[in-house]
């Protein structure tokens, strides 16, 4: 890689691939090791970097796996439901998700946006892309679920919980 260190000292940077190394000492699933190398996104930080899940993970999710139900909106340190693809007509856009499967949305948000692509220390187009493309990074960092718990404050402040079916991505 022509630019490994331009962010980031070598020394770091081995420390890194050192870590990444003692990690992966055990058989592991395709996705599991992608999970263990993601994170080097955000320490190589050039844009034309990108890791990605294997084609055979990329193709379930195309036709036959489930999605996060909403398309959604990140906004002062908040994601909001911008739109809503489920069955639980109650979630209206401009509501804040407050949780998702007992995280904070806000932390499973940054955890994701952290470990994307970017040029250099420019945030804005990790977050950009990873709201986005949300249903298929959750899909890639936290997995499959067929259902989502969800804690949901609606525009007027109201705060309420819900079990939404995932969306079948075809």
């Amino acid at each position: 890689h022509i630019g490994l260190y331009d962010y980031m000292p070598k020394q770091e940077m081995e420390q890194a691939f050192q870590s990444i190394r003692a990690a992966v000492n055990h058989p592991m699933t395709a996705m599991e090791f992608y999970q263990h190398i993601v994170p080097l996104h955000g320490l190589i930080k050039n844009g034309h970097t990108i890791i990605q899940p294997t084609a055979d993970f990329d193709e379930r999710k195309a036709t036959v796996e489930v999605l996060f139900p909403f398309d959604v909106y990140w906004d002062c340190n908040q994601l909001y439901v911008l739109r809503n693809l489920s069955e639980e007509k109650d979630i209206v856009a401009g509501s804040m998700i407050k949780t998702i499967n007992g995280e904070s949305a806000a932390t499973v948000f940054l955890s994701m946006s952290s470990q994307w692509t970017r040029d250099g220390y420019n945030e804005g187009f990790a977050d950009a892309i990873t709201y986005r493309a949300f249903g298929e990074f959750y899909a890639n960092f936290k997995g499959l679920p067929e259902i989502f718990e969800l804690e949901i404050m609606n525009p007027n402040g109201q705060v309420t919980e819900h079990s939404v079916q995932a969306l079948t991505n075809p």
